[in-house]
């Protein structure tokens, strides 16, 4: 194994620990950035690009795993956002309902005709 292969193989370990946090932080309804981790990864992609292809085969299974975390975090993000979906739709129903029951329907009491 050439020392670009290990460089790459221990950054894609770290960019699976950072998978990890930001699977937690979404469970625990902390805001993530992506944008690092896309460049990182692009970067990464790019770096195993430029190899020999017979040190590329190294990559495979880590890559595929990768592949699979992002799945999983990209599940966690949809099922996020459906619940806000969810949560701001009934927030929505609420205030209109609230707005027409709030509401008198004739002249309000006290007031003279």
């Amino acid at each position: 194994m050439s020392s670009n292969t290990a460089v790459i193989l221990d950054q894609l370990d770290r960019i699976s620990g950072r998978m990890e946090l930001a699977r937690r932080q979404v469970q625990t309804g902390q805001a993530i950035e992506l944008t690092p981790l896309e460049a990182e990864i692009d970067h990464i992609c790019s770096n195993i690009a430029a190899l020999p292809n017979d040190e590329r085969v190294a990559f495979h299974r880590p890559l595929t795993g990768l592949i699979s975390e992002l799945d999983d975090l990209t599940q966690l993000l949809r099922a996020g956002l459906e619940r806000i979906a969810k949560d701001l739709t009934e927030n929505s129903q609420r205030r209109q309902a609230t707005a027409a029951y709030g509401k008198p329907n004739g002249p309000s009491r006290g007031s003279r005709s």
